[in-house]
């Protein structure tokens, strides 16, 4: 019974977890038209040559993603262009997130902690959206996750091999997106930490590596963040606390805006999710005091959580860097997961049952919650380019029904023009033989110079009523697809 319950349903509960969440990723990324800020990477960025990929040599638009960058012009080069092609990299990046959670859900003897860091770690909608987005979020977690597993595996047994794997891993999360530096730099003070207290005979090895680590982060990272501050690419950021401007969003984002606890549930949670985070720390503090300042497991998970937070902060008021917005934060989602194992952990070991409690409500929330905002249509961040396919199959459609012999015209709003451009223009295969998208135009409203246009909104619409009418209504019946009336 020992072995069944250790080894085979084990096996079978990951194997299975594995199918279906390899399986969802391709099917979103099959199936969710490109978004407007994948065009930037796939159309813009990918046709540099790889040093100025990696240094910027010459402009700082927006592109903190570049291993992603990298690995979708390896993609394109080798399989063309087409919109699963260039997801492929940020599906790697899941499955790298899979693999790190099962690495670190192993290092537990106990079968229910294991299914409670594999489902806690995976079941966010809005952090697996990205796992199938053309950008460098998805890299950027899986490989923080990656390098948390060999820390914690280093901070068991400090062999020279985990430590080298994890300063691999954070130097790629960063490389992946430099708002992982919130992660990466107090990660490397964290790792000489250990190395300190649990390897101090090979202290001296361990810190030359540490700090050659730190040498190659600053290296590759240091040009590119120089020009972005520069070319004030931070704008987009906010300035109004990390509450404000990144915990309240992020928990609206996670939970696709679903009102659980009522009209103020964002905000219940959020404040739940701040005690609870304060009062955790505290108690690893107490622990850590306790315990004669030994790193254990639980007590690293709690450093490099608050770490990264008071990083953060910190960095605000002392380098004017805003805080983060939802997408640019889904590491702190991951890495506040890994602070509800640690408590889970803490219960274990004192009373089994109240942590079966524990471990069966938030996982009961978080099951329920993926459920309720599963989807193979949209992307909560670019909800707006959910239409794409459909409006290009519609005029396909009528391309074929009237048996038109010259191309559909065809223009969107603004915000929706780069999906339409990719997958009517640069995809493999297109549709310009049978539409014909307008060029872009600086000016943002429609000069009604085509049979159809995609209008953002009703009351768009309703500008363009005398010369179009409604074609047909899309996403809710937010977005409208207006055609030009017959004279």
């Amino acid at each position: 019974m020992g072995f069944f319950r250790k080894e085979t349903l084990d096996s079978l509960f990951f194997s299975t977890i594995s199918l279906f969440f390899v399986a969802y990723l391709f099917a979103r990324a099959k199936c969710v038209p490109i978004t407007i800020d994948e065009v930037s990477t796939v159309i813009t960025h990918t046709n540099r040559n790889i040093w100025d990929i990696i240094f910027y040599k010459k402009s700082a638009v927006p592109n903190n993603h570049v291993l992603n960058t990298l690995l979708v012009n390896f993609t394109t080069w080798l399989f063309g262009v087409h919109h699963v092609i260039v997801r492929l990299p940020a599906i790697l990046g899941g499955i790298l997130y899979l693999w790190a959670a099962r690495k670190i859900a192993v290092m537990s003897d106990s079968f229910w902690l294991r299914l409670f860091i594999v489902t806690i770690l995976l079941c966010n909608p809005f952090v697996v959206e990205f796992f199938a987005l053309a950008r460098g979020y998805s890299l950027s977690i899986g490989c923080m996750l990656a390098s948390i597993a060999f820390a914690l595996e280093y901070n068991k047994i400090p062999t020279l091999r985990s430590l080298v794997f994890s300063l691999f891993w954070a130097f790629l999360s960063a490389e992946s997106n430099f708002t992982l530096l919130n992660y990466a730099i107090p990660f490397v003070l964290l790792m000489l930490l250990s190395s300190w207290k649990n390897n101090r005979v090979y202290f001296g090895r361990d810190i030359a590596v540490v700090l050659m680590g730190i040498g190659i982060i600053a290296f590759f990272c240091y040009q590119p963040i120089v020009k972005m501050q520069a070319d004030n690419e931070f704008q987009f950021w906010g300035n109004n606390g990390f509450y404000q401007e990144t915990l309240l969003p992020l928990v609206k984002a996670s939970t696709y805006g679903q009102e659980y606890l009522g009209e103020a549930s964002a905000t219940i949670l959020s404040w739940m999710i701040l005690l609870f985070s304060i009062g955790s720390v505290i108690t690893a503090m107490v622990v850590w005091k306790k315990n004669n300042w030994a790193v254990s497991t639980s007590i690293w998970l709690s450093l490099i959580f608050l770490g990264a937070v008071t990083y953060n902060v910190t960095q605000f008021y002392f380098l004017k860097i805003p805080f983060l917005n939802p997408r640019t934060a889904l590491f702190f989602y991951t890495l506040f997961a890994l602070q509800l194992i640690v408590v889970a952990y803490w219960l274990w070991e004192k009373k089994q049952w109240v942590a079966k409690i524990y471990i069966a409500l938030l996982m009961v929330f978080a099951a329920v919650n993926m459920a309720n905002n599963m989807n193979i249509h949209s992307s909560r961040e670019w909800w707006f380019d959910s239409s794409t396919f459909l409006v290009i199959e519609h005029l396909e459609q009528i391309y074929r029904e009237e048996q038109r012999n010259s191309p559909i015209t065809l223009d969107t709003y603004w915000t929706m023009y780069n999906s339409f451009t990719f997958h009517i223009k640069e995809s493999t295969p297109n549709h310009q033989e049978h539409i014909h998208l307008s060029d872009w135009h600086p000016n943002r409203t429609y000069p009604r110079d085509t049979e159809f246009y995609l209008a953002e909104s009703q009351e768009e619409a309703k500008q363009y009523s005398d010369t179009h009418e409604i074609d047909h209504l899309l996403d809710g019946h937010i977005q409208v697809l207006l055609r030009r009336k017959k004279q």
